[in-house]
């Protein structure tokens, strides 16, 4: 028979993707060649196999890795100012969005003796801290009822830590005012720390077994007396200024908000660091 006279092959589709030796197409999205049985050499978890329960054991899972932020207009936050360091952040991060949240939460505080305005401009700060933690841009006011309930708890919180602390101190410097002292300083330590866990998980039993962990880290006890000194320059500029210029007593409920994004990027980064447990992944 002729060369002429043999029929021209056929391509065929289905042929083209690789294939193993047993003529089993590979799966474009295992990272090896099927087995014998038809499944992939390494993909030997179940479907139904979330990993192992241990944080220590997730931290490579990008699950429960902080996310880099993505920008949501040309005019969003620009992602690399988590790159700037926590004191530049700190000063951008609030106004990330063009600044209007930011100036209608100054408004709200400077109302904040009506109570309501209080509410929620605490509900919006604590969302902040909670956004810089998880490395998103700053919130919005559209989950308007959201904030408002975060509010109330973190206001319901910071009076009964406050005053709960205050009594304590009061009854014990009769008996010891080194003592008190010392109970102050303990107090003042970790309010930061509970307030940080709360805002990264809207949880109060999550807040309470965090709160020791993140507080009893050396970058944490760095940063107390650093984020300290950052808060008393504000407070006395924001003074100095409202001396000056009607507008600027604006600036003094902002001063809470530079503090927010301090700790949450604080928080944020001992998560990345392996220092506390990774946060849940978001609808967890």
């Amino acid at each position: 028979m002729s060369r002429d006279d043999e029929s021209e092959p056929m391509w065929d589709d289905v042929a083209s993707a690789p294939r193993d030796t047993d003529r089993q197409r590979w799966d474009d999205g295992a990272r090896s060649p099927p087995r014998r049985d038809g499944g992939a050499l390494h993909d030997r978890r179940g479907p139904d196999d979330a990993g192992s329960d241990r944080w220590v054991d997730r931290l490579g899972d990008q699950q429960y890795e902080r996310r880099v932020a993505e920008s949501r207009s040309d005019e969003g936050m620009d992602p690399g100012i988590f790159d700037a360091g926590v004191v530049t952040f700190s000063l951008r991060y609030p106004f990330g969005e063009g600044g209007s949240a930011a100036l209608l939460t100054g408004v709200l505080g400077i109302v904040s003796f009506l109570v309501v305005p209080g509410v929620v401009a605490a509900g919006y700060i604590t969302r902040l801290a909670g956004g810089a933690a998880r490395a998103e841009e700053p919130p919005g006011y559209d989950d308007i009822w959201g904030i408002a309930k975060v509010g109330l708890v973190v206001t319901a919180l910071w009076w009964g830590a406050v005053g709960g602390l205050g009594t304590l101190v009061y009854l014990t410097a009769g008996e010891s005012v080194l003592l008190a002292s010392v109970l102050a300083l303990g107090g003042s330590y970790l309010l930061p720390g509970l307030f940080t866990t709360y805002a990264a998980t809207e949880d109060l039993r999550e807040a309470a077994a965090r709160t020791p962990e993140f507080a009893f880290t050396r970058k944490y006890a760095l940063h107390f007396f650093a984020d300290s000194v950052l808060l008393v320059g504000l407070v006395v500029v924001g003074f100095l200024l409202l001396l000056l210029v009607t507008f600027a007593a604006l600036l003094l409920p902002l001063a809470a908000m530079v503090p927010a994004a301090y700790w949450g990027y604080l928080y944020g980064e001992a998560i990345e660091e392996g220092l506390v447990e990774p946060l849940p992944a978001t609808g967890e």
